[in-house]
């Protein structure tokens, strides 16, 4: 036996989820992303510019339904959260800690879509902070929620870019 066949015969392949979670999961994390984003190169423009507050507020929608689509996604029955749960049981404070942020992270969406409309006019600089704190607070979900599939499954779910 060479070393190359005694090395396969002795790995253990890692318990991965059913495919679907994971799939759908990545996909969601794609799309999350990918309007997290969009929502960075929107507030970075000029907030001069006449436009500005619109095209923070499509980003901004975009990004709310992207959160929404995730949260249902690895939520569900079906999920990778479940799924999680069932292989490593150990995780359950890190399991509650993903759901509780999706729980931040939706609210904090729909505050900053009704700073973009109070009256007086929003002051951008606060909004433009406001919308880095929450790019920040998604990257670190993402990042978490990259560990917490790692630590069940010893598979790397992904970027997302």
């Amino acid at each position: 036996m060479s070393t190359e066949q005694r090395t396969a015969a002795t790995t253990v392949e890692p318990a991965v989820p059913n495919e679907p979670s994971l799939t759908g999961a990545r996909a969601r994390r794609i799309e999350l992303r990918e309007a997290m984003a969009d929502l960075e190169v929107a507030a970075a423009r000029a907030t001069a510019s006449p436009d500005w507050v619109a095209r923070v507020e499509v980003a901004l929608l975009g990004l709310s339904a992207a959160v929404d689509a995730h949260a249902v996604e690895v939520e569900a029955e079906s999920g990778i959260l479940a799924d999680v749960l069932e292989k490593a049981p150990r995780l359950e404070y890190q399991v509650g800690t993903m759901r509780s942020d999706h729980d931040e992270l939706r609210e904090s969406c729909q505050n900053l879509l009704a700073r973009l409309h109070q009256e007086p006019a929003p002051d951008a600089k606060v909004i433009r902070r406001k919308v880095i704190s929450l790019l920040g607070r998604l990257t670190l979900h993402r990042q978490q929620g990259s560990e917490l599939v790692f630590d069940a499954y010893n598979v790397d779910i992904g970027s997302g870019d």
